[in-house]
Order: C-alpha cells, then structure tokens, then sequence
C-alpha cells in the first residue's frame, strides 16, 4: 500500500493544486476573441445533423482545420451544451494533465520525485499559464501539448529501454497533437535535439531516421501556412514592402528579448497582444534586459555541452527549439502573447529546479533559507494567478484589464468601449470610444468598434461620420482601389473585409434613418464581396422593397437562393415582392418552401400569418 501512495501522492497533489488555484474559472463567461467562433456560435457544432458533420471536421473554419480539437468541443456540447463552465473546466483538467506528464517526463532526467515534483508545480501555476488556462479557445494548446508531452515520453523511453512500440507511439501522437493544433510540428527537431545530446551516432543519421515524421511535419507545416495566409492571419512571409519586412523582423528580435523576461519576472503580464512600435521595443529597458538573459542563456548552453551536462543542454535547447514558433520568426504567433510559452517555458522551469537541487545539496549555514525563498516563489505565483485569472471572469473584465495593462493601445479602448455599451454604460462607453480613436486613428479595427458603439446607441449621425473616417482610413493604409478586384487572400483577406464591414455598416444605419437609396446602394455593394451574406441581402431587399421596386428584388432573391438554398430567407423575400405585385399563389408558393427550412419561432409563425393574410385575399379575389 505505502509504494502505491507513494506513486500517486505527487500527481494527487498537482491535481488539487491546480483546482485551488485555477479551480475558479468553472464561475467564469466566455470571451468574445475566438471563444464564439469554436463554441458559442460555430454552426457545424449546434446542426451536425444537416450535412455539416464532414465540413466541422475537415473544412476549414476558424482560420484553421482543426479535427481532435472540434471532436472534444463537441462531446461536450453533447454533454453540457453551452454552458460556459463546462469547456473552461475541460481545458483545466487538459493543463493538469500536462503537469503530471511534465512530472513524469522529468523521470528519465531527475531520479528525485521531489524534485521533479517542483518543476510540475512550477509549470502548472506559473504565472504565464493564465491566459492559456482561463481561455476557452486554448483548448487547442493544452490538448495538443498533452500529445507533444506523450510522444516525447514515448520516444525516450524507446530509446532508454529499447521499448520498440515508443517511436510509433510518438508517431501516433506527432499525428493526433497537429490534427489539434499544428504548433507540435516541431517535434521531430526536438527528437533529433534529443538524440544529439544523449544518444552516440552520427547526426546526420540522427536526421535521416526520422524521415516520416520530417515528411509528415512539411506536409502540415505547408497546409497551414496556406490556410493562414488565405485568411489573411498573417502577412509575413506574403506580400508587402521591404519596410514593413524589415519592421517585422525587428518586432520578431525584440519579441525574443522581452519573453524571458516575462518568464523570470511575471507581474506585468498583457493577455492579448497588440505590440508597440518595433522600433521602440529595442530602446525600452525590458528589451536590455531581456537581452542580457538571452546573452546568459547562450553561453551556459556552450558551457553544458563544453562539461557534458547533458540534462542543462537538453532543456536549454528544448526552450529555443519550442521558442522558434513563439518567437514570430515562424509566421503563426502574435508577438508577446505569453499563451505561446505554454510549451517553452518547461525548458527553463527544470533549469531553475536544478539549481535549486545543486544549492539543496551543499552544505551551508543559509541552507535553510533556500527553501524558503522556494515557498515564497510558488506562494507569489500562485498570488498573481489568483488576481490575474479573475480579469477573465467576464467580458467587461478583460477588456478593463486589457485596457489598465496597456492604456495606450486604443484597439483595447475601443473593445472596451463596445463592451461597456453592451453593460449600459454609456457614458463610459463614449469616453473610450473617443480616448480610442485618439490613441490608433489609423487602425480599421478601432473605427469599426467605435462605429458599432455610436450604432447601438441609436447616434446615427455620428455613426456615419465614423464610417466616413474608417473609409478615409482604409483609402490612406490601402490607396484607392476597387475591393472586389482584391485577392481574398494574404492582405487582400482582410481589406475585403473591412470593406464588407464598411458597406454594409452604411447600408444598415441608412435603412434606419429611412434614406433607402443610400441603403440599398451600400447594399449591393456589400453583396458583391459576399454575395452569401444573409443579413446584407435582407437589408437590400428590404429597401427596394420600401421603394417598392419589385422587379429588382425577385432577380436578387433568385440569386440568393441559388447561393444559399437552404435559407428560408431567400424565399420569404421572393414572396414578399411577389405580394406587393399582387401574385398571392406565387407568394404562397414560396412560403411553403421557406416554412420547413425556418427553425426560428417568431419567423416561423409570421410567415404563417401571412400565408393566412394571402389566402384570404385571394379567396375574396
């Protein structure tokens, strides 16, 4: 009974630490970056029953296919809907997983379990885990880190037991963790890291045996760099001028510098990224430092490997080979998003626990005082995690945060502005909204939030001249160009979609002040970049209509229909405008067809009222 109480004692107690700690998020709401996309409004996940099981699995969606990540979101829409508690308890229990693999993969490094055990602590309360804990959507690093854990378990134990099934293993969970998140694509560069420190043989014949999972890591490697750049999530190895280049790699540079400083000193930490100037990265005192670090960080690695310590080697080098899809130089992460340390970060933590194992085992009077200074260490991070964690207790909370961290940056204003409307705060609301603009006027993004701040509060006429400034503001990053002749790809992604939200914002806010002329023409030109939009075709219909020009409206409903023929919509405004021509049977036609594809009540019994109206007209006919 004593070896068995032994055995589970340490993962028994990362389990209740991590639910002391981060335990209250199952209180929290979810956040509108992302978390609505996978979750709360991803269609495929709330009507698979409609065709839709093959396109959530295996179409892209979301900027990315994710398959094993979409299949746990939806066992537990299955099994608790869309109760918010239920996926931020999930992605805990993913992170404390990783915590007891961390602690058993230090097992072939470190024979002392107590050891071991700090450095599963560390990692799974330190302070830069927050944004990755307490974030729905990070669901797709923690799981996906579960599989890079298990494959690097797998294959060591391959190569220090000669457990023949280990490298199929690894293989199998290489596969699994991509088919999550394609971040773990550096796997195999780690296994070769891995057999370079501690296995004697050639290292080219280190590289060559590894063929399937280079093979399989170019493949999804190049899969991804398609898809985001057909989204448009990242410019940086597509188009753009030989400045904006030179400033990325600068930012990439400082990005570098500044995340171990984030590491060593966690009690300044940003959620989501929008950096400052490159240029002004370099100059700040963090990047010094941070560089100092770094300087630091190299020549104890040439040290370990001048004096064969293999196990400081292994870990130094398992930061930096993590670190190369953090750092930005790989074009996937936003600069200074701490979530990307999530995996990294284990590199320095054992370091850090080796020290503390090498100061434990000499023999001076202050010894005592290192076990202190440990316990203060874990009690501070565990403090900032439970101060931090709260900023993601709701929406009005984070963007508060966001906003408090970096006061400066007016995407977070403007965001916060949105949410304080939604909460009716609504002086508030404005204040940020104009503190916003002031702070990135050059930023679409800020005038399409503050837009939408003007819009809810029913302040049409600022809400235009916002739109007036978001045009201007385009026509300046952009030049004056047509946007259907825009590639929908790379840059091209989203200037398409700012326009999109710039046309149909006008059509929308020009049918509310009755000045329908401006709204159907901002209608259709909304519709020539997204022809399938549902809401911009019904807000054009719906102007023609209340100019009763219903010869236009019938060819655009045909249209429609043609794009998406299984809308209802698309069939209730034919047979609107075949109502104010006065053909009834042709009007009732189609609302038969639009009554069985409505899933919406209130639609639904409006549509049958009118079949009603319509009937009874033509029976007086």
């Amino acid at each position: 009974m004593k070896p068995f109480i032994e055995k589970i004692k340490y993962p028994i107690a990362l389990i209740a630490s991590g639910l002391l700690v981060f335990g209250v998020v199952a209180t929290f709401s979810h956040i509108s970056i992302d978390d609505p996309a996978y979750v709360f409004n991803n269609p495929y996940l709330k009507n698979l029953m409609s065709g839709n099981i093959v396109k959530f699995f295996f179409q892209p969606y979301a900027n990315m296919i994710r398959p094993l990540d979409s299949l746990v979101y939806l066992i537990g829409y299955k099994l608790w809907g869309l109760a918010d508690a239920g996926y931020h308890m999930t992605n805990l229990l993913f992170h404390i997983i990783n915590s007891i693999l961390v602690f058993v993969l230090l097992g072939f490094f470190i024979k002392e379990r107590p050891y071991r055990f700090l450095a599963a602590l560390i990692f799974l309360i330190h302070p830069v885990q927050v944004e990755t804990v307490a974030w729905i959507s990070e669901q797709k690093s923690t799981l996906s880190t579960m599989f890079l854990l298990l494959a690097v378990i797998s294959y060591i134990k391959f190569r220090q037991e000669q457990w023949s099934a280990g490298k199929w293993i690894a293989l199998g969970c290489f596969i699994s963790g991509m088919l999550v998140k394609p971040n773990i694509v550096i796997l195999p560069v780690l296994l070769v890291w891995y057999d370079f420190v501690y296995v004697r043989q050639s290292f080219l014949k280190n590289i060559l045996e590894k063929y399937y999972f280079w093979i399989l890591s170019v493949i999804v490697g190049m899969i991804y760099l398609f898809f985001v750049h057909k989204t448009g999530f990242t410019t940086t190895l597509f188009g753009g001028s030989l400045s904006s280049h030179i400033l990325t790699t600068v930012g990439n540079i400082a990005g570098i510098a500044q995340y171990p400083l984030a590491m060593i000193f966690p009690f300044y930490i940003h959620m989501v990224a929008y950096p400052d100037h490159p240029i002004m990265l370099v100059l700040s005192p963090q990047f010094l430092i941070s560089l100092l670090v770094l300087i630091g960080a190299g020549y104890a690695m040439y040290f370990a490997y001048k004096h064969q310590q293999k196990t400081v080697l292994f870990f130094i080098g398992w930061y930096y080979i993590n670190f190369l899809l953090a750092s930005g130089v790989i074009p996937i992460a936003y600069q200074g998003a701490v979530r990307y340390l999530y995996i990294p970060v284990i590199g320095p933590i054992v370091l850090f626990v080796m020290g503390v194992k090498w100061l434990h085992n000499k023999d001076y009077p202050a010894k005592k005082g290192l076990i202190v200074a440990v316990s203060l260490i874990l009690c501070s991070y565990a403090t900032i995690d439970l101060v931090s964690v709260r900023a993601w207790k709701n929406e009005l909370a984070f963007w508060k945060y966001q906003v408090w961290s970096q006061p400066n940056n007016g995407r977070d204003r403007a965001f916060l502005a949105d949410t304080l409307v939604v909460y009716h705060y609504d002086g508030p609301a404005i204040e940020q909204a104009r503190k916003a603009v002031v702070f990135s006027p050059d930023d679409p993004v800020v005038w399409s939030k503050v837009f939408t701040v003007y819009y809810r509060l029913g302040m049409y006429d600022t809400a235009i001249q916002t739109l007036d400034a978001l045009h201007k503001t385009l026509i300046r990053n952009y030049g004056a160009l047509d946007p259907v002749l825009i590639p929908d790809s790379g840059v091209g992604y989203d200037v398409r979609n700012y326009y999109f939200f710039l046309y149909s914002s006008y059509a929308d806010v020009y049918f509310k002040t009755s000045n329908y002329d401006s709204s159907v023409m901002y209608g259709k030109k909304a519709l020539a970049l997204q022809p399938a939009n549902e809401h911009v075709f019904a807000l054009t219909a719906d102007g023609l209509l209340m100019q009763h020009k219903e010869d236009e409206v019938l060819p655009l409903s045909h249209e429609f229909i043609k794009l998406v023929p299984g809308s209802s919509t698309g069939y209730l405004i034919r047979a609107l405008a075949y109502e104010q021509t006065g053909k009834f049977g042709n009007a009732i036609s189609n609302l038969d067809k639009a009554l069985p594809l409505c899933k919406d009540t209130l639609r639904r019994d409006y549509m049958i009222q009118k079949r009603k109206e319509m009937n009874e007209l033509m029976m007086r006919r």
